[in-house]
């Protein structure tokens, strides 16, 4: 059971590391949709969870506990007692509070969102061919939900499009389904609960949802050939809704409609684009998130119940000066001290003790200049 200052910690470092990769994809995505296509800029998004699992993973160096000076414990444990101040004050304990408010606010009014539009659909029917139907038309064709997800047409949709049409429209449903995108969503909508904090997160999710739209259209050309215009004039065609959708897809005002359609003139990417996008994704995935793990601070070593610990003291006398060390720690862990003389010099030492016997313990270490 995580506490509540390791909780924030974790909050912290994972806040840290998916800002990092967000600005970075977000620095690189114009220019890898203009040179590899949208699918490329829509797959950089992948680096974010790996830098943000990167940094939960063990730290590459673990602490080693210093031991403390005797005589400087000692007067600040007087002076605790004295003043009768407590030693340490629950700030954690009230940042997670505060981040839970935040957290929880934020997902209720993810949920109204959600609530709003579903709600603005009508009372939705189920057609013979498995998709549903709509009393509304703003923001559909959609695909609302997620335990199952459903593909939901307007209701003039027979009358709105023309036969050409309505196939190219939910052929780009179907990507969607195809590909995941709702789950993408709805893990995009738990960022946003987790990171509320962070300033960097709705840019990063608005512009993911971007080039999630732009990759589907991509797929649905690749898969379409010569069907450009008829494609344009679906997307014209389709109403705009003023409700965002958490979890699902549809079309929102505002939308990048300018956008999506001046991408259908642009060529379909090729097997050497599409070898190019996976590297690039691996590359900067990998990249991103050992930078992550690797630059964690070294972390400290959970103790088991029970464990039994050595009590160690050290007295260094060097220059003409004197100090005591004291540390509790286990056999076989390492602990360090380290001292600074009139004379300006550091002298730093590593130990440790090892149990020899039920009689007998071993102290080892090194002390350098």
């Amino acid at each position: 059971m995580m506490t509540s200052l390791e909780l924030m910690r974790a909050l912290l470092a994972t806040a840290l590391a998916g800002s990092a990769a967000m600005a970075v994809v977000l620095a690189l995505r114009g220019m890898v949709r203009r040179r590899l296509g949208a699918s490329a800029a829509y797959l950089l998004w992948l680096a974010v969870p790996v830098a943000l699992l990167a940094v939960l993973l063990p730290a590459p160096h673990m602490a080693v506990p210093p031991m403390t000076a005797i005589g400087t414990a000692m007067s600040n444990a007087a002076t605790r007692t004295a003043t009768g101040m407590s030693p340490v004050l629950p700030w954690s304990a009230l940042l997670g509070a505060a981040w839970l408010v935040g957290a929880l606010a934020t997902a209720a009014w993810l949920l109204r969102q959600q609530h709003r539009f579903a709600r603005g659909l009508g009372r939705l029917r189920r057609r013979d061919d498995g998709l549903w139907q709509a009393q509304a038309t703003t923001g559909l064709p959609a695909i609302i939900g997620l335990l199952p997800p459903r593909i939901v047409l307007p209701v003039d949709f027979e009358q709105r499009y023309t036969a050409q049409e309505r196939r190219l429209v939910l052929l780009h449903e179907r990507v969607h389904l195809r590909r995941g995108d709702i789950v993408v969503n709805a893990l995009l909508a738990a960022m946003q609960c987790l990171y509320w904090f962070n300033p960097l997160v709705p840019l990063a999710v608005r512009r993911c949802r971007e080039d999630q739209e732009f990759s589907c259209d991509e797929r649905v050309i690749a898969r379409s050939d010569g069907a450009r215009r008829s494609y344009g004039n679906a997307m014209l065609k389709t109403g705009l809704s003023l409700s965002p959708l958490p979890v699902g897809c549809h079309w929102r005002d505002p939308h990048p409609l300018k956008e999506r359609i001046a991408m259908l003139k642009h060529p379909v990417p090729g097997k050497k684009q599409w070898l190019a996008m996976v590297l690039l994704t691996v590359g900067l995935s990998s990249g991103l998130g050992y930078a992550a793990w690797a630059a964690q601070p070294a972390q400290v070593r959970a103790v088991a119940a029970g464990a039994a610990y050595y009590s160690v003291k050290l007295r260094l006398d060097v220059d003409g000066q004197a100090r005591d060390f004291e540390v509790r720690e286990q056999a076989g862990k390492p602990f360090a001290f380290s001292m600074d003389t009139p004379a300006g010099r550091r002298w730093e030492g590593q130990f440790k003790v090892d149990t020899l016997d039920t009689a007998r313990v071993a102290l080892s270490g090194t002390l350098r200049e």
